[in-house]
């Protein structure tokens, strides 16, 4: 990833340099990259996201539409 050339450091085309005027620098992915994941693998961890946040959504408005139906039922927190 860092080449070191004359103290200057070239990155591969897929990364970009972090700080040009630093000796040092470090390359890092750019932005919306393949590099690491491909698209296929980017869908499918979009979909199980997805589905995730559903069923935490539904089982969370379960559970408060059961307490708001009957609120006596339930003495904590007592009133």
């Amino acid at each position: 990833m860092n080449d070191f050339n004359g103290g200057l450091v070239s990155c591969s085309s897929s990364y970009v340099d972090l700080d040009v005027g630093d000796r040092h620098g470090l390359c890092a992915f750019k932005c919306n990259s393949k590099a690491m994941f491909t698209s296929q693998e980017k869908r499918s961890t979009q979909m199980l996201m997805l589905l995730g946040g559903t069923i935490t959504f539904l089982v969370t408005a379960f559970t408060l539409f059961t307490f708001l139906i009957d609120r006596q039922r339930f003495l904590f927190p007592e009133r």
